[in-house]
């Protein structure tokens, strides 16, 4: 499991961190652009679970359909990177990283900080991730599957 933390340079407001999930990645087939070094090619994978956070409050799920891959687009001098999410499990979820790291502590007993960590925090145990992300679909919010553009 990841927490990615998504950047005021790019998300003015969270409409558009609700617009880039609800109707960007649709229409780009999953694709989510990354600026460089922004994660270890090799400690992405195809199948992570993906916690999308704007400002303090996790705001999405969504689960990985590939690794980190060099980005061919016209955005591809300042977002050179990109991976895929599944665009069925994009998940609209509200609650905020202090609950969330909340959380974390109780089940993991590791004192780490989620909320003051650098870069995109990476929950490598199988057994935390699955309880954390259980926690966390039950505060998410019913909406219809995203149909392809």
């Amino acid at each position: 499991m990841r927490i990615i933390k998504l950047s005021t340079q790019f998300f003015n407001t969270f409409k558009d961190v609700q617009n880039h999930f609800e109707k960007t990645l649709p229409e780009e087939k999953g694709r989510f652009r990354i600026t460089k070094k922004r994660i270890a090619e090799e400690e992405f994978a195809e199948g992570e679970k993906l916690v999308f956070s704007y400002e303090g409050i996790l705001c999405y799920l969504a689960i990985s359909t590939t690794g980190i891959r060099k980005n061919d687009d016209n955005y591809a001098s300042e977002l050179p990177y990109c991976f895929y999410v599944d665009l069925n499990s994009i998940t609209p979820l509200i609650t905020t990283i202090h609950e969330f790291e909340y959380e974390y502590h109780n089940i993991s007993q590791d004192n780490k900080s989620i909320v003051q960590s650098e870069g995109w925090p990476h929950i490598k145990d199988v057994k935390t991730s699955e309880l954390l992300w259980i926690k966390l679909i039950t505060r998410t919010i019913k909406r219809r599957p995203i149909e392809l553009v």
